[in-house]
C-alpha cells in the first residue's frame, strides 16, 4: 500500500494536551510555512507551468510497471493532469466549479495513481492537524542535516515522521505508518535533486519504499513556465464523468466555500 501522498501526509491525528503543544506546534508551523515558501509551485498567483515526469513501480523485479505523469497548471481551479501506465490512461480536469475524470479502464494498476501524485510533489494543501506533534528532533541522512517532526503513536505502534533540510528548509522525506493484514508497516519516501524554477525549488527525483516491499522511483523530465493561450485543454473530455469541484480558498480565509453535494457523476457530452 503506497497510496499515502504528500498532500495527506500532514493530516496527523495526534492527541496531545494544549499545554504541551506550545513551542513544538510553533516550530512545526514554521517548518511547514518555510517549505511552502521555498517549494510550493502551486501557491496562489504562481505562474502557469507544465510538468512532465516518469515513474517506475518495482513490485516484481522481472515485471516493473512504468508510467508517465503530466500536469498542466494555471491555478488551483484550472488544472489538467494525465497519467499513463501500459494500457491504462487517466485524465482529470479541474475547471472552476467542475471536475472531470476519464479512465481508459475500470481496473487501475496497483500504485499507479499514488506514484503519479508522489512525483508531483504537492505542497499546496500541506498542513498539520491542530492537535500538534509529539516532538521535533535532529537527524542526519548522508550529508544532510535534517529537522524532523515526529507524530504520536497511532494506536498500533507506528509514528509518522516528516523531515526538512535544516539549512535550506525543503521537505525531503516522510515516513508514514499504515495497518495491513500483516500488521503495522511503514511507507518511506525521499526526494532529492532540487532545482530552481523561478524563485522556487522543486525536486527532480523521488524514491519511495513501501511497507509491502514495493518501490517507486520517479523523476521529472520537464518543468517549465508556459503561458497557456489555448484553454480548450481544460474542456470536458468526451465520455468523462463530471463531479462538483469544491474550490480551495487562500490561507487565512475565514469563510468556507459552499460545495454542492452530488452523489452520482454526470457524463460529459460526446
Amino acid at each position: 500500500m503506497l497510496a499515502r501522498s504528500l498532500v495527506s501526509a500532514f493530516a496527523l491525528a495526534l492527541a496531545v494536551p494544549t499545554s504541551f503543544v506550545g513551542s513544538k506546534s510553533k516550530e512545526a508551523d514554521s517548518l511547514i510555512a518555510r517549505a511552502k515558501q521555498l517549494t510550493d509551485i502551486r501557491a496562489e498567483s504562481s505562474p502557469s507551468f507544465v510538468l512532465k515526469a516518469e515513474f517506475k513501480i518495482l513490485r516484481d523485479p522481472d515485471h516493473p510497471v512504468t508510467g508517465t505523469y503530466k500536469e498542466t497548471w494555471v491555478s488551483r481551479s484550472l488544472v489538467r493532469t494525465e497519467i499513463s501506465a501500459g494500457e491504462y490512461r487517466r485524465t482529470e480536469i479541474i475547471n472552476g466549479r467542475k471536475r472531470w475524470e476519464l479512465d481508459s479502464t475500470q481496473e487501475v494498476p496497483k500504485d499507479v495513481n499514488s506514484a503519479a501524485i508522489t512525483v508531483g510533489y504537492r505542497l499546496d494543501f500541506l498542513s498539520l492537524d491542530s492537535r500538534g506533534v509529539e516532538k521535533t528532533i535532529d537527524r542526519t541522512s548522508g550529508s544532510w542535516l535534517l529537522r524532523c517532526l515526529v507524530g504520536r503513536d497511532d494506536g498500533f505502534g507506528g509514528k509518522a515522521e516528516y523531515c526538512f533540510e535544516k539549512s535550506g528548509g525543503e521537505l525531503v522525506s516522510e515516513s508514514i505508518p499504515f495497518l495491513s493484514q500483516g500488521g503495522e508497516k511503514v511507507n518511506k519516501c525521499a526526494v532529492t535533486d532540487f532545482q530552481k524554477l523561478g524563485d522556487k525549488l522543486f525536486p527532480r527525483s523521488v524514491r519511495c519504499v513501501g511497507g509491502d516491499g514495493e518501490t517507486i522511483d520517479g523523476r521529472v523530465v520537464q518543468l517549465t513556465f508556459e503561458e497557456l493561450n489555448d484553454k480548450s485543454v481544460f474542456d470536458a473530455p468526451p465520455g468523462a464523468k463530471e463531479f462538483p469541484n469544491c474550490p480551495v480558498l487562500p490561507e487565512n480565509t475565514q469563510k468556507p466555500p459552499k460545495c454542492p453535494m452530488q452523489l452520482e457523476p454526470l457524463r460529459a457530452s460526446r
